[in-house]
């Protein structure tokens, strides 16, 4: 079992919603968020998008609108590269 790259134990569609949030250019509307958490409910994906907003992941834009903070960028993106074996950093000297 993989970890969710933000995790929290109500909601099993961090994963895909951090990827949405990640891969989308500037803005993404909860309708296009509920739709990558396949499978998910409504208010599954509200509660992850409340706990990211509380913790300075996500701007909430209003009209259904969400944008991804630095902050949010820097933590979902090194964990992503953590999760797929990725380094991020200079290279390990050789012994």
């Amino acid at each position: 079992m993989t970890p969710d790259l933000i995790s929290d134990r109500r909601a099993t569609c961090g994963d895909a919603l951090a990827a949405a949030l990640l891969d989308a250019p500037h803005r993404i509307h909860f309708d296009d968020l509920l739709e990558a958490a396949d499978g998910a409910d409504a208010g599954e994906v509200a509660g992850w998008l409340g706990h990211a907003v509380l913790e300075g992941l996500v701007r909430d834009l209003g009209a259904g609108e969400y944008q991804l903070k630095a902050r949010g960028r820097r933590l979902l993106s090194a964990r992503r590269r953590a999760l797929s074996g990725e380094r991020s950093g200079p290279p390990v000297p050789p012994v």
